[in-house]
């Protein structure tokens, strides 16, 4: 086998494990982030990565699920990392302090967006950005005095 010829396929192996690499970081990049909460002494501390179904928190590629039937349901007291979707279920509850926000991207346009069927307890600022395919569904019950933002019609001048 000539210099030539080994320089090619190591070229094509390096190519191979490369978009190999690339591919898995793209597949597991959108994950889901469910909500468990109970952790002894932070059982609705948004921030705590063992109140997550996954063991982390989540981040602007979470699509965020806060299902019913459980004990405790998440509280945000501060500004929380983005995130890409919310969907608060039926028969549960996300909990706005007033020094909490949180900004939903709506990117990847997945779990609509933002789907509101159960109760969102607001005093503090929700963002929803719309920047993909996403939609806000609300059916479900916003209260208090907090600030909803929904930036998703903004659109920018280019002059």
């Amino acid at each position: 086998m000539s210099t030539f010829q080994i320089h090619n396929t190591m070229k094509s192996i390096l190519s191979a494990i490369s978009f190999f690499f690339l591919l898995q970081m793209a597949v597991s990049a959108q994950t889901t982030a469910t909500w468990m909460g109970g952790t002894p002494g932070r059982s609705q501390d948004w921030n705590c990565p063992t109140n997550w179904k996954e063991g982390r928190v989540p981040d602007e590629f979470s699509q965020v699920i806060i299902p019913a039937d459980r004990h405790a349901y998440p509280v945000i007291k501060t500004a929380v990392e983005d995130i890409d979707a919310l969907r608060v279920d039926g028969g549960s509850m996300l909990i706005v302090e007033s020094k909490g926000v949180i900004t939903i991207l709506g990117e990847t346009g997945r779990l609509n967006g933002v789907s509101i069927l159960g109760t969102v307890q607001n005093e503090g600022v929700i963002r929803y950005e719309g920047l993909g395919n996403a939609s806000a569904q609300i059916s479900g019950n916003i209260s208090g005095h907090g600030t909803m933002l929904d930036l998703s019609s903004l659109t920018a001048d280019k002059d």
